[in-house]
C-alpha cells in the first residue's frame, strides 16, 4: 500500500478518492477473500495523527491479518523517525518484514519546504543522537539524497540489527550503471556493505529488470558472490515494467539472461526467506 497524503501539508498535492484508513479495511476484505494469494504490507507515515494505533497496530490485529510494512521515505521523512524506531522494535521481535523505497524519487512529496524532520544522524562511530530540521529541497535528485539514501538505514539497523528489512530497487538503475562503469562509490555499493553486517538485510532488483544495460553486470556479482545470490529478490514491483514496453518480452529478457538458477534463487527461494515464511511469526 501507498499513503500518499498522510496530513494537510505532506506527501502528495490533490484530493484522495477514498481515505487511507478506508482503504485498509478494503484491503482486509481482499486479504481475508484469498488468504492463500495475498501478503498486504501497510504504508506507514509517521506525520499521519493517529499512526501508531489506527495504521500499525489495527491491521496486525485479529480479523485484518495483514503481514508486513512499507516505508516510502521521499514523501518527507526519514526511515529513523522517533515513531518508526518504536515501530521497528516491534517489527524485528516480532518478525514483520519492512519493504522500504530506496532508489530515484520521481515519486515524492509535492512540496519544497519542509518542517520538523525527525531522525538520528552519527555524531561519532557506532553513536547516534536525535535532531530536528527544516529542509528547503527543488531539485528531484536532492529528495532521492536527502529521503531515500541507504546511508539513512544505519541508525536503524544498529539499533535492530535483526529487523528484516528489503531495501527496493537495490538503489536504482541509474547506481548500477554507475558500479558497471567501475565506479564503486554508489548505493549499490552500499547496500552490499549492510548486507555483509545484517543477516536480514535483502534487497529487490524489481523495477530494474527493464534496464537491459545492467543485465551483464547483476548477473556477473549474483555468480560470484554467494551471499548477493542469497538476499536479493525479484521484487514486489516487477509488473511496473509494463511503463517501458510489454511486460512478456521484458521478463523473458531478464529470465534468459539470468538463467534458471539465479531465478530459482531470486524469485523463489528468496522471497520466502525474506518473508519469515520458513521460520514462522511471533504473534
Amino acid at each position: 500500500m501507498m499513503d500518499m497524503k498522510p496530513n494537510q501539508g505532506h506527501g502528495i498535492n490533490g484530493k484522495i478518492k477514498v481515505d487511507f484508513l478506508q482503504q485498509i479495511d478494503v484491503m482486509k476484505d481482499v486479504r481475508n477473500a484469498y488468504p492463500q494469494n495475498i501478503l498486504p504490507f501497510v504504508a506507514i507515515d509517521p506525520r499521519r495523527p493517529d499512526e501508531y494505533e489506527k495504521v500499525f497496530l489495527k491491521p496486525f490485529s485479529p480479523g485484518y491479518n495483514f503481514f508486513g510494512i512499507k516505508i516510502y521515505p521521499s514523501l518527507g521523512y526519514l526511515p529513523s523517525d522517533p515513531l518508526l524506531m518504536k515501530i521497528f522494535e516491534i517489527c524485528e521481535e516480532k518478525n514483520i518484514p519492512v519493504i522500504a523505497h530506496c532508489g530515484t524519487a520521481r515519486v515524492r512529496s509535492s512540496y519544497h519546504r519542509m518542517k520538523d524532520i525527525k531522525g538520528l544522524r552519527e555524531v561519532e562511530s557506532g553513536k547516534y543522537e536525535s535532531f530536528t530540521e527544516n529542509k528547503c529541497i527543488f531539485r528531484k535528485r536532492t529528495y532521492a539524497i536527502y529521503f531515500n539514501h541507504p546511508q539513512n538505514w544505519e541508525p536503524v539497523l544498529h539499533s535492530f540489527p535483526k529487523l528484516r528489512l528489503n531495501l527496493a530497487h537495490f538503489g536504482g538503475g541509474d547506481e548500477w550503471e554507475k558500479l558497471a562503469k567501475g565506479n564503486n562509490n554508489t548505493w549499490v555499493s552500499k547496500i552490499m556493505d549492510l548486507m555483509w553486517r545484517y543477516e536480514n538485510l535483502y534487497a529487490d532488483i524489481s523495477f530494474n529488470i527493464s534496464n537491459h544495460s545492467i543485465y551483464e553486470i547483476l548477473r556477473r556479482r549474483l555468480e560470484d558472490n554467494g551471499l548477493l545470490l542469497e538476499r536479493t529478490l525479484y521484487g514486489s514491483d516487477f509488473y511496473m515494467v509494463t511503463t517501458k514496453g510489454h511486460f512478456r518480452s521484458i521478463k523473458m529478457d531478464f529470465v534468459t539472461a539470468m538463467g534458471d538458477r539465479i531465478i530459482n534463487q531470486i524469485a523463489r527461494i528468496n522471497p520466502k526467506n525474506f518473508l519469515g515464511l520458513e521460520e514462522g511469526r511471533k504473534s
